[in-house]
């Protein structure tokens, strides 16, 4: 008889012994190659685990959803002065978002500000997209920014409002789509 069929004969009829037949093996007591096997069935059954979650979620979760026609509308009012880093860019990525009903409204101190071209190129390029612009302001606080939104906040349409400033973009992930993301600017 050879050591490894007195491994064999002592570890009973299965074992690793026989299916890795390494020289390591024989020096192992039974309660460590116990322990390990315990630990390769745990370690397969959570990747199982998260092979099921996984799928559940690509297959389950991740539907797409149509749009609700009766979802409520959003005010988006954007202060602006003057043309900063990307403003174009910014501005457009509001323009092309899809969402059933919201509104822009840009603020401007006066209209000689040269942010107001750009919004009027955009407001050109995509006339279906309700945007008005409001000059001037209103006192009603010390904040020059919270006074130069005052006109679009009264003249809203839509009982939610979102106030973004001139350097925010809806990015890829957070547009809003057939999801219904939240707005959340990166920039």
């Amino acid at each position: 008889m050879t050591s490894s069929d007195d491994v064999n004969a002592s570890w009973g009829a299965w074992s690793l012994a026989t299916l890795f037949p390494f020289r390591v093996w024989p020096l192992l007591p039974p309660w460590w190659t116990l322990l390990a096997t315990i630990g390769m069935v745990f370690v397969t059954c959570l990747y199982l685990l998260h092979l099921i979650a996984y799928s559940y979620s690509k297959y389950r979760l991740h539907r797409v959803v149509d749009f609700d026609p009766n979802a409520t509308g959003v005010s988006i009012l954007k202060p602006l002065l003057g043309v900063d880093k990307n403003l174009k860019t910014n501005l457009q990525s509001f323009f092309t978002m899809k969402f059933p009903k919201f509104e822009l409204l840009f603020c401007v101190k006066d209209r000689h500000d040269p942010a107001v071209g750009i919004v009027k190129q955009l407001m050109d390029r995509y006339p279906a997209v309700d945007a008005r612009i409001f000059y001037g302001g209103e006192v009603v606080g010390l904040n020059p920014k919270i006074n130069n939104m005052m006109p679009a906040y009264r003249n809203a349409k839509y009982p939610l409002l979102m106030i973004s400033d001139a350097g925010h973009v809806l990015g890829f992930f957070v547009h809003f789509g057939h999801d219904f993301h939240v707005c959340h600017p990166f920039l």
